[in-house]
């Protein structure tokens, strides 16, 4: 439930006392059919919340901005030996500070990508521990998830971050429990890679050229989930991802000459 909607901004009191509480960002799979193939009696409570509860949670997805072209920029999914590092250096090159959604899993294998990231001026947000769909998950494993999340950025940058953008960007009662206890603002988005075909780095370029609004929260990726770690690596994803950092060394600079300036996502939101 929203407490208010502006344009272009979802600045929310999303209500955990719901009879069902499942929202999303742009572009996430369709959480019926995951719920219909993979969740238990277990999963679906955490979902549905049965019990009274109270409290809110502020989640946004873009930001009002009245007067300049301000945007965040932001990954998901890292760190990975894969694509991390030339993300960081193609943001090095245009002089981009990014927000990084990581999972702690990763953290913890990779802590030297989340220095360079964080000694860089970038931001670390947290996108759980395990990468785990909260749609398919308890409510104890959610909030674990996010918990466990925030530790290991905290444990590497001495910084405990302000977001959760949780995975597929789906919300569950019991995400918004574990935000609102660990004092976390829900990050979603307003433009991703969009439709184009996984290996088509000019589609995507076409498509982010063209996307862009003022006070707009980007999503991109440098990392693939739980195949990074996870049984093997999903080819797919490989593909979708180099596709959308191949696009980058020509949008970055076309956004750029539009007049379009990239912040973090705590400057452009404060």
């Amino acid at each position: 439930m929203l407490d208010r909607m502006r344009r272009r901004q979802f600045l929310g009191q999303v209500g955990y006392g719901l009879s069902a509480a499942t929202l999303g960002g742009a572009a996430i799979h369709p959480v019926d059919e995951l719920r219909s193939r993979r969740t238990t009696p277990k999963s679906w409570a955490s979902t549905i919340a049965p019990q009274a509860a109270q409290g809110s949670a502020r989640a946004w997805w873009s930001a009002d901005v009245a007067v300049d072209r301000q945007v965040a920029l932001t990954f998901d999914d890292g760190p990975t030996e894969l694509f991390t590092a030339n993300v960081l250096d193609i943001l090095d090159q245009v002089g981009i500070q990014a927000t990084f959604f990581v999972v702690g899993a990763l953290v913890e294998r990779y802590p030297d990508l989340i220095r360079r990231a964080h000694d860089a001026g970038h931001e670390i947000g947290n996108h759980s521990y395990d990468h785990v769909s909260a749609a398919i998950s308890d409510a104890d494993s959610v909030r674990a998830g996010v918990l466990r999340g925030g530790d290991a950025i905290e444990a590497v940058t001495r910084v405990r971050p302000r977001w959760f953008r949780p995975p597929r960007g789906e919300l569950t009662t019991a995400t918004l429990g574990a935000v609102r206890e660990a004092h976390l603002d829900l990050a979603l988005w307003s433009v991703n890679r969009g439709n184009a075909p996984d290996s088509d780095s000019e589609g995507v370029r076409r498509h982010l050229a063209g996307a862009l609004r003022p006070g707009a929260v980007v999503d991109l990726h440098d990392g693939i989930g739980r195949s990074a770690w996870v049984g093997r690596p999903s080819g797919q994803l490989i593909t979708r991802r180099r596709a959308e950092i191949e696009a980058l060394p020509k949008v970055l600079p076309a956004w750029k000459d539009a007049g379009y300036t990239f912040s973090t996502l705590s400057r452009l939101i404060p």
